[in-house]
């Protein structure tokens, strides 16, 4: 017998991997703590442990039983006889396990009894966890003696000489589990076997062109406190930025994001729902979707180049959203000037926010992005550069060196994110006669918001550049977020 803890919903389809990679043969009980499981994924528990019937018993509880205790020793104790009576209304002995694993986030009260109890337990870093050395994460008054207790055990495993770690990795190095290999590995009656449990049969319809867009952590809209309006809105830019808006839209929620068919119908066009329980990582299974593109703004569990394209990461975008912005704007002037223009490069920009631009990976835009000396500029070329990472001195000397001894078309557009406004021009008043300004709005659906002007400095000597680029309009290349950004005359 091999008994699974999972404290996050992720990581039941890493214990399944592990199951049928290493353990096919063996039963197992699997644990899964729903402190974090919104409605549609107890749900899915439900139906999963009666397809799962065969191979596993599944238990439910919920860390929350935990809250609000007095003191350590009331947490420990609470903890102790909770754990002893679940399994022994369940005829468990954990003694008689071959193997015990855990896989959690923040929670895992299950680990601080297994070590009062001094039972071997293995560890999974199923999202990069334990690389981050996090305890006392709640930071609440009523987890304040949960927190102590989960430390003092180590329940999350770090400096736990009795527990063993077993990191997960996306390279292929053999101290660490890749659970893309894992995945591999499986044969198609096993692939077949994982989409059941998940609740999809076989699909025999041709496949249809699709892009992903998978949904970062819902947590996002209180910690911001912004409108699922405001939510969905970063989501509709990565769209029009990066995607062709012809083809389907396959939305897949985080665990804990609820979101209907009517309502994501209200944001996105030719647009279906994955279930949020369903795993990011199995999606390539489902034998009725060809991706073409993966936009996410934060997801562990894709695949790298599983489809053939990468996908775009910045969770950043949520804390930066004006350099987004303007990002956007700049991708626009780049696609009014590529009849005229064939090389593209980025300096000082967000890496996160550039990251998913490099080398052309899927930008309708037909970028060519990397990064660039700024000694020269290069003829029929556009370089968007910005001063989030500037580095001082030394940087605005060589752009403004490079700038001075230009002699031929290339443009430079300026985000200026950190909103100095004058941190060329000021020093350097003669380059103003080649500069124009373009200046746009964020239009907020909350009315009482103030309108926030934003601006986009463009450079370049050959005049008659600048002349077409007056003649700029807001085009048909934004299909979903026209309605929030508008260029002012």
């Amino acid at each position: 017998m091999i008994l699974y803890h999972i404290g996050h919903f992720g990581a039941l389809s890493k214990a399944l991997l592990i199951h049928l990679t290493y353990h096919k043969n063996d039963k197992c009980v699997i644990i899964i703590d729903q402190i974090i499981f919104n409605d549609e994924g107890k749900a899915f528990i439900k139906d999963f442990s009666i397809r799962a019937k065969d191979f596993a018993k599944v238990i439910t509880y919920s860390d929350i039983e935990f809250i609000n205790e007095k003191s350590v020793f009331s947490t420990e104790k609470h903890i102790k006889l909770f754990f002893d009576k679940m399994f022994s209304d369940y005829s468990i002995r954990l003694s008689e396990f071959k193997k015990i694993y855990s896989m959690f986030d923040t929670y895992n009260a299950f680990a601080a009894y297994v070590q009062m109890n001094n039972i071997p337990i293995i560890f999974i870093d199923a999202f990069g966890n334990l690389e981050k050395n996090r305890y006392y994460l709640n930071n609440k008054e009523q987890w304040q003696f949960y927190d102590e207790v989960i430390y003092k055990y180590r329940a999350l495993g770090f400096d736990n000489p009795n527990c063993r770690i077993i990191y997960s990795t996306r390279e292929n190095d053999s101290d660490k589990l890749n659970f893309e290999n894992l995945k591999n590995l499986l044969s198609e009656e096993e692939k077949k076997k994982l989409l059941f449990l998940y609740g999809y049969e076989s699909d025999t319809k041709t496949p249809e062109y699709c892009n992903l867009l998978v949904f970062s952590s819902g947590w996002i809209c209180s910690e911001k406190k912004i409108n699922k309006a405001n939510y969905f809105y970063y989501y509709q830019l990565l769209l029009d930025l990066f995607c062709d808006n012809t083809r389907k839209i396959l939305l897949k929620p985080h665990p804990n994001t609820s979101i209907s068919k009517e309502e994501a119908l209200n944001f996105f066009d030719n647009a279906e729902i994955i279930p949020g329980y369903f795993p990011s990582e199995f999606i390539d299974l489902l034998p009725n979707y060809e991706i073409t593109n993966i936009l996410s703004t934060s997801s562990s569990g894709i695949p790298r180049h599983i489809y053939g394209c990468n996908y775009f990461i910045s969770f950043d975008i949520f804390y930066n959203d004006i350099l987004c912005k303007k990002l956007y704007f700049a991708l626009q002037i780049e696609k009014y000037l590529q009849p005229l223009y064939n090389k593209y490069f980025h300096i000082g920009l967000h890496n996160k926010l550039i990251w998913g631009m490099q080398e052309n990976l899927f930008s309708k835009y037909d970028l060519k992005s990397k990064w660039v000396n700024l000694n020269n500029l290069e003829p029929n070329s556009i370089t968007i550069i910005d001063n989030y990472e500037w580095n001082g001195v030394d940087d605005k000397y060589k752009l403004t060196k490079a700038m001075a001894s230009l002699n031929n078309n290339a443009v430079l557009i300026f985000l200026d994110s950190k909103d100095t406004d004058n941190y060329i021009f000021s020093d350097y008043p003669s380059f103003r006669d080649w500069f124009i300004s373009l200046k746009f709005c964020n239009k907020p659906n909350n009315m009482n918001i103030p309108v926030r002007t934003e601006k986009i400095h463009i450079f370049c000597k050959d005049i008659s550049i600048l002349n077409f680029l007056k003649c700029l309009n807001y085009n048909e290349y934004f299909h979903y977020t026209k309605q929030f950004l508008q260029l002012i005359k």
